[in-house]
């Protein structure tokens, strides 16, 4: 199924690495550092190249190459030894970051080459000890894939080097990790569900079923199958911009190890969600298509890999699509309500928790999305288009309602003054900057006074949304929001057709009436 990808990939992601074996910087895969030059350190996350290698020298019609990968992926777990042993280290945007994605990915993937005796323990030795300490005193609250990453590494160098993991503390940390998992199946992103970043972490729980043989792993998958499966399913695709991170992709590994679990309603499930996700890898608007190098080096590339090396060695299963039911719900942890319009097969998906932005489709395809409003004043904009949870919502079969304050959002452009006071900084603080990056960038500890008020009507072929916007001046400019959030999500923001398309649909009609320091805007979508 993914050969024809993989093969296209595979000059582009050798491209990054360093295949120069007499040079010092033999098996670096930041090709912005060993090459360009125009980076003064070396993303550790980006050593997950060498992983993605060992996995190709596995595929076939990689055999001519397969001595040179092994070797490629020993020299990158080596170049990563030599980065983990630095001061600050675990560096991903910035020098001395000690930042926990890049430890816990990077030793996630150097730790299963040496369990996969690609390189000896000895030979990495001071950065698996250095991994298993900060591994086992830190912990990731508010982006459960990196946590659940982070678990799978601590397993992974328990099973290879025990003495270095102490056995309460493993056990401490998995029962605080597993607790991050909603009742509705999903692992807490900034505040909410995203498919993308839940199936990177079934990837790693299956990871750390596979090294630890411990259950409550394989269930803890099933749960995030149930919710990946019921949402991917009534959508029909990736809900993309409705995830609490913004994400398009949904990576395979973990999905494809459903497709041998023994109970074959799970099974089933897999070969639904791989029929709808992956069926039109060929389209040159398949989210596979727009991903970027740093991340098909990051999980992306070697998700893929293991997906279609799990295939050469199952029979070929028969994918099907299930059959097309438009069944009504409302999920009250994650705020996501889907309806049917009446008469119709036409659907609405609205993100409660999203400030009640909306998608209209149907069997065949997503017909409009609705990404709200953006209020401008001076170089400052509010937005409704932003996660938290503190917006109401409320739904019955045919009436829709969202409530609650606009978010302020002000760009941060990067310059070189900034840069050299985040070098100061990080260098004297280390880890505990992240979490004021975060308020920053990501997090908003309060909304604004604009009050936002969105009633949608689905009213037979017609869905009439009302928007109410209140307590604003006349100065303050009122502009349709783009499918972009203003919401700093890594690794969010790659092209969507839906950047120039919004429609597939008549235009809808637009009436729009301010009044002091109201604006009352109606919109009517004709299905």
């Amino acid at each position: 199924m993914f050969n024809e990808l993989l093969a296209q990939q595979f000059p582009r992601i050798l491209t990054q690495a360093c295949r120069d074996v007499h040079s010092p910087f033999y098996g670096c895969f930041d090709r912005n550092w060993w090459h360009y030059r125009i980076r003064d350190f070396s993303s550790i996350m980006l050593q997950q190249g060498g992983y993605f290698a060992f996995q190709y020298s596995k595929l076939l019609g990689f055999e001519v190459h397969k001595e040179q990968l092994r070797e490629l992926a020993k020299a990158s777990a080596i170049f990563w030894n030599h980065r983990a042993g630095k001061k600050g280290a675990f560096e991903e945007y910035y020098p001395w970051e000690q930042g926990y994605p890049p430890l816990a990915f990077s030793s996630l993937a150097m730790a299963k080459l040496v369990a996969q005796d690609v390189v000896f323990v000895d030979e990495i030795e001071t950065g698996l000890r250095k991994a298993a300490k900060q591994l086992q005193e830190r912990f990731e609250y508010q982006a459960g894939n990196q946590q659940v990453a982070g678990l799978a590494a601590l397993g992974v160098i328990r099973k290879i080097f025990p003495e270095l993991v102490d056995e309460d503390k493993y056990i401490q940390i998995k029962q605080k990790t597993l607790a991050l998992q909603n009742a509705e199946g999903w692992y807490t992103e900034y505040d909410g569900p995203d498919l993308g970043y839940l199936s990177v972490t079934l990837d790693c729980l299956f990871d750390l079923y596979d090294f630890t043989g411990d259950h409550d792993y394989l269930e803890s998958a099933e749960k995030g199958m149930d919710f990946l499966h019921d949402m991917i399913t009534r959508f029909q695709g990736s809900t993309g911009m409705h995830n609490a991170r913004n994400t398009d992709y949904i990576v395979p590994y973990g999905i494809f190890r459903f497709l041998e679990h023994e109970d074959e309603v799970y099974s089933k499930k897999a070969t639904e969600i791989v029929a709808i996700i992956y069926e039109n890898l060929d389209s040159k608007t398949h989210f596979f298509r727009a991903v970027d190098d740093r991340y098909w080096i990051h999980y992306i590339g070697h998700s893929i890999a293991r997906a279609q090396l799990l295939m050469n060695r199952l029979k070929t299963p028969k994918f099907g699509r299930n059959k097309y039911q438009p069944t009504d719900r409302i999920y009250e942890k994650s705020g996501y309500i889907f309806r049917t319009l009446p008469e119709s097969e036409t659907r609405i998906l609205v993100s409660g928790k999203k400030g009640g932005i909306f998608t209209l489709f149907n069997k065949e395809k997503q017909l409009v999305s609705n990404f709200g409003w953006i209020a401008r004043d001076g170089n400052k904009v509010f937005v409704n288009h932003w996660w938290a949870n503190d917006w109401k919502f409320a739904a019955d079969d045919k009436k829709i309602h969202i409530e609650g304050f606009l978010y302020p959002h002000k760009e941060k452009i990067s310059k070189p003054v900034l840069h050299m006071g985040l070098r100061i900084v990080s260098l004297l603080f280390g880890s505990r900057l992240t979490g004021m990056l975060r308020n920053v960038l990501i997090f908003k500890s309060k909304s604004s006074t604009i009050a936002f008020e969105r009633k949608i009507d689905l009213a037979g072929e017609e869905v009439i949304v009302t928007d109410i916007i209140d307590n604003i001046e006349k100065k303050v400019q009122l502009r349709r929001a783009p499918r972009a959030s203003r919401r700093h999500v890594a690794s969010a923001d790659s092209w969507h057709q839906e950047d120039f398309i919004l429609l597939e649909i008549e235009e809808p009609s637009e009436m729009i009436i301010r009044k002091d320091k109201k604006a009352v805007i109606t919109t009517t979508y004709k299905i």
